[in-house]
């Protein structure tokens, strides 16, 4: 059936708010972190190590408030209190206690990630954001730190408290573009913000000289592949006019309950090859920092952005070395090479010519035969290929 924009927002809308009821209640303990991960990082043409923490949250308001659903393809709500308020006692522990734990004499980068919006007060209270900010600034070793938020959330007020509390460093703040398409952005990802407020976001960083980072999605839902590779090239080309200063690229991945899940347990749905990674960073590398993420999520995702087993390590050693020395060499040698086990089967995909509308509404149809709490269970551990592990993803070879 062929169904009109309205009707295809609404139906996409009811079907995310019954795969979020759907997600099983967890125990957890709120004075204590949901994760924290020491990874590999790039500073100032240097490899360095970077901790990330995950607050245990209260919960991105947007996915709890609208009647949509939130962002389409998030899967962080299940590592949340979904709604429950945490108390700035509770964010202080958290913190101070996993601060405790690290010796920083080699880390000089931390990233503070709470599942939604840090500069949201209904999420973080602004009393809490301050522990934060007076626990990094005690902290010498500290020389970069990177939150992430809505643009709305990001106002005049809580950027002078942020720029006179955390002192003689690198900040940063990461906000979820994923598209410059407004039809993808609002269609495929439910975003709700216009650009015009991740626009307004950015001067008000350079105002406080405080860096921006833009999230770029790559193979967003009901895309193909070479579409989404133009979608990302387009929408990291349009930030970097606006005046972003550092890109992380997004290949989606699998994160269990929600849109992305169905899809992909449906059959209808796979993470963008790594040679599609590849192919957009040689021609957007000259453009600007670009960096390349979707590894890092809390609760971590299930399936990432992969190959086969012949090409798998190559290609995500490539990222790896990008991201540590941002050396596009190593992009070149790994897209240059010849896998005969599957680099035809991608460039066949690259010929997908369905629409983005003929897709949802397929995939609408088609959602009404099946049973999708059975679906949901899928605990991807029947999947007969190989499993490798990368920031706690699996990547499955096919």
């Amino acid at each position: 059936m062929v169904y009109k924009d309205e009707e295809r927002k609404r139906k996409l809308g009811k079907i995310l708010q019954k795969i979020h009821h759907l997600i099983p209640p967890v125990d957890m303990d709120t004075y204590a972190v949901g994760d924290y991960e020491i990874r590999k990082g790039f500073l100032d043409g240097n490899e360095i190590k970077r901790l990330i923490v995950y607050l245990r949250s209260t919960g991105c308001q947007w996915m709890l408030d609208d009647e949509n659903g939130g962002c389409a393809m998030c899967g962080h709500l299940a590592g949340t209190t979904r709604g429950r308020k945490i108390t700035a006692e509770e964010y202080e522990k958290q913190f101070q206690t996993i601060i405790a734990q690290i010796d920083f004499s080699d880390i000089p980068m931390i990233c503070v990630y709470n599942a939604g919006s840090f500069f949201n007060d209904n999420e973080i209270s602004p009393e809490a954001r301050k522990s934060i900010y007076d626990m990094i600034n005690s902290i010498p070793q500290i020389k970069h730190v990177i939150f992430e938020s809505r643009p709305e959330y990001i106002t005049e007020d809580k950027l002078q408290v942020l720029t006179k509390s955390i002192l003689g460093r690198r900040i940063e703040i990461g906000m979820g573009l994923e598209s410059s398409d407004e039809y993808i952005r609002q269609m495929c990802l439910n975003k709700g913000f216009k650009l015009i407020e991740f626009q307004n976001a950015i001067k008000l960083l350079k105002k406080y000289d405080v860096k921006s980072l833009s999230y770029v999605l790559l193979k967003p839902p009901f895309l193909g592949e070479s579409v989404a590779i133009d979608d990302s090239v387009n929408t990291i080309t349009w930030a970097f006019e606006q005046g972003i200063d550092v890109i992380s690229l997004e290949p989606i991945s699998v994160q269990k309950n929600t849109l992305i899940h169905l899809l992909y347990s449906m059959g209808d749905y796979r993470p963008p090859w790594i040679w599609s990674v590849l192919k957009v960073m040689v021609q957007v590398h000259d453009m600007g920092l670009v960096r390349i993420g979707g590894f890092e999520f809390f609760p971590p995702p299930e399936v990432c952005t992969h190959n086969c087993s012949v090409c798998n390590e190559v290609c995500i050693n490539a990222i790896e070395d990008y991201n540590a020395t941002n050396d596009i060499k190593v992009i070149h040698d790994a897209l240059d090479m010849d896998c005969i086990n599957c680099k035809h089967k991608w460039l066949n995909e690259l010929k997908d010519t369905v629409s983005i509308q003929e897709k949802i509404d397929s995939f609408i149809d088609k959602v009404d035969t099946v049973d999708i709490e059975l679906l949901l269970r899928n605990d991807f551990r029947n999947y007969p290929n190989k499993l490798l592990r990368m920031g706690g993803c699996g990547i499955y070879n096919l």
